[in-house]
């Protein structure tokens, strides 16, 4: 049975956003920079049906000594990348090489508060 639950929804983003820079749901210190961290903020899964509703988080860390603009390209490409995503639904392989499948994907955006 436990073979058969939902896949990790964070699992599942950090590996559709790979294709545009390192992505996972923890970062080491010597991980190259740019770097997505996915995490879940909500949600919820049916273990019978093998289903997960999740609502994830995706951080863009960028070497801040690049500036502000940089960071904003960054954080543009991730956004493009999760748009052109969710029109092209297609199955994804998981590092574990079990395959996940997605069927509906919202990407929102909004302005985070600046943190010194």
């Amino acid at each position: 049975m436990l073979d058969q639950g939902p896949d990790d929804a964070e699992e599942v983003v950090a590996t559709l956003l790979n294709v545009v820079f390192p992505s996972a749901i923890t970062r080491r210190n010597n991980d190259v920079l740019p770097f997505a961290i996915v995490r879940t903020l909500d949600g919820k899964e049916d273990v019978e049906c093998g289903t997960a509703d999740a609502v994830v988080n995706v951080r863009v860390v960028c070497d801040k000594r690049l500036g502000e603009v940089a960071a904003a390209v960054q954080c543009s490409n991730v956004h493009r990348q999760m748009l052109e995503q969710s029109q092209y639904l297609d199955d994804i392989v998981l590092a574990s090489g079990r395959m996940a499948s997605v069927d509906f994907v919202r990407v929102v955006s909004w302005d985070c508060p600046q943190f010194g």
